[in-house]
């Protein structure tokens, strides 16, 4: 830079830039006021999607501190923090659109369907977000959510842990074929899926079985009249998001995600973090086929068939970057309840239930097309 005027190296933006710049609607991130420590000068920083941001000057001027409060490590002084994403809109005009057209979607009993009907996908979904989120994928969540729900069934005791032990397993599977044998994760996650569903059919043939009493009563029962499954979606939710906003490992998830050399280069242990990564993928799938299996008391070797498909377009659709380091708890929920709507309104309209895995692939199509990538790839 010797030599040399800044204005050469950083032009002056034009009229018409500056004036985006200005909206705040433009903007999915607007912080005002940023305050990281005592005495420090308050921060203002504007983002876009697609943009990237670097912060320069000496060392320990803040800045450490401002990136640390913008993740949720490190709670700041002050801050006024506006997210302007939109998540929810489209939920919201979906949710709208079945009000006025389908005659029977505010009924109580439809209303209690669509809850029991959409816990399960958001369950997993999350698990999909956290693997997501390291450039990965895991297409073997719905034969972890079969055998999971034919092990309740079959089993004296569903707390045995058969059920956690086989998550935990299929994680650790994944996560060593993908981060260690290099295998990609597409191959990886569906020859375990093809295992595990021959596994599923080997411990029940047909749907059958029996669910322990008590086990059912969480997953139907209501409390303080809500129903048991809304918490099942907060519990997990409200876990997913302490782990990747307010935890060592969810901060390394984002730098492995956004780029493993750089974040392996800075110290952080990759293996471990995609480990533990396919290892809460597998748990929250076996969560999932345990509400499932609870709730209709019994086993299914097909129950989860479709969930590998769908969380990955629940996740997509909630604005997920499946190349890695973007994506929110909140956004894959609301993909997920849009993609639950979605396939009410089928049943509701009368629609061929057919046609449900091919608007599947199709959501799936347009949200993949609507996200930026420079290679071949997901």
């Amino acid at each position: 830079m010797v030599g040399r005027p800044l204005q050469a190296l950083f032009p002056p933006r034009s009229a018409l830039t500056a004036a985006r710049d200005a909206t705040p609607a433009s903007a999915a991130l607007d912080v005002r006021s940023l305050t990281p420590l005592p005495g420090a000068a308050s921060a203002r920083l504007l983002l876009r999607r697609g943009e990237i941001v670097g912060m320069g000057g000496l060392e320990g001027q803040g800045q450490r501190q401002i990136v640390r409060a913008l993740a949720g490590v490190l709670r700041p002084q002050h801050s006024d923090i506006v997210r302007t994403d939109r998540h929810g809109q489209a939920q919201t005009l979906l949710f709208a659109v079945l009000a006025l057209g389908a005659p029977n979607f505010l009924a109580p009993q439809n209303l209690a369907n669509v809850n029991g009907q959409i816990t399960a996908l958001p369950i997993i979904t999350l698990g999909q977000l956290v693997v997501a989120l390291i450039a990965g994928i895991d297409l073997s969540v719905g034969s972890v959510v079969s055998l999971a729900g034919c092990l309740v069934a079959t089993q004296a005791d569903p707390l045995s842990g058969m059920a956690l032990a086989l998550g935990l397993t299929v994680g650790v599977v994944n996560g060593l074929g993908v981060a260690v044998a290099g295998i990609h994760p597409l191959i990886m996650t569906l020859s375990t899926m093809t295992f595990l569903q021959g596994l599923a059919y080997l411990v029940l043939q047909i749907p059958g079985g029996q669910v322990a009493p008590a086990l059912g009563r969480l997953a139907n029962d209501t409390l303080w009249g809500l129903p048991q499954a809304l918490l099942w979606c907060a519990l997990c939710a409200a876990a997913v998001a302490l782990l990747l906003h307010r935890s060592r490992l969810g901060l390394h998830i984002f730098a492995v995600g956004a780029n493993a050399r750089s974040a392996h280069l800075n110290g952080v242990r990759a293996l471990a973090v995609v480990l533990s990564a396919y290892v809460v993928c597998s748990l929250l799938a076996v969560v999932s086929g345990i509400y499932l299996a609870a709730r209709v008391a019994s086993g299914d070797p097909a129950m989860g068939a479709s969930f590998g498909l769908e969380s990955v377009t629940a996740v997509a659709l909630g604005g997920v970057q499946l190349t890695g380091g973007v994506g929110s708890v909140l956004g894959v929920v609301t993909g997920a309840l849009s993609l639950g709507l979605i396939n009410n309104g089928i049943n509701l309209f009368g629609i061929s239930p057919f046609l449900r895995g091919a608007v599947t692939g199709a959501l799936l199509l347009a949200a993949l097309c609507a996200q930026r990538r420079q290679a071949v790839g997901l």
